[in-house]
């Protein structure tokens, strides 16, 4: 049985108030989907420099906390390595290479997606070690 704690996160940090509990599978499907939002914006930033220490180092550690939940649930790790590429090639497209005020927002808004996810696997994660 796979380690549900990146699904079960996401789940709980949903805002939405749906009369019918997601499906495993919406659930991944959501949690990639976000994963390539959280994965751009660490490209953005790698590649604009907006953010300073310590936020960049945080930044860093919840992206390799996500990832390593989410490569821990999905069937195959490529799927990964493709929404990275993805991110990446986006990032260096020219709708964003100029690192202008909507780049930077981006990023401040997968800094802080990242920080609530992570924080929500690692609880989670700590509530199954009991």
């Amino acid at each position: 049985m796979r380690n549900m704690s990146i699904i079960f996160a996401l789940f709980m940090m949903s805002t939405s108030a749906s009369a019918q509990t997601p499906s495993p599978e919406q659930l991944m499907a959501s949690a990639l989907d976000s994963y390539a939002k959280v994965a751009g914006g660490w490209y953005l930033n790698t590649q604009c420099k907006f953010l300073g220490n310590p936020l960049a180092t945080e930044f860093e550690q919840n992206v390799a906390t996500i990832n390593i939940a989410l490569a821990a649930e999905v069937n195959s790790p490529k799927i990964l390595f493709m929404i990275q590429k993805a991110a990446k090639e986006t990032s260096q497209s020219e709708k964003y290479a100029k690192c202008e005020k909507n780049s930077e927002d981006i990023v401040i808004r997968s800094v802080l997606f990242a920080r609530n996810w992570s924080k929500q696997i690692k609880k989670i994660q700590s509530q199954q070690k009991r």
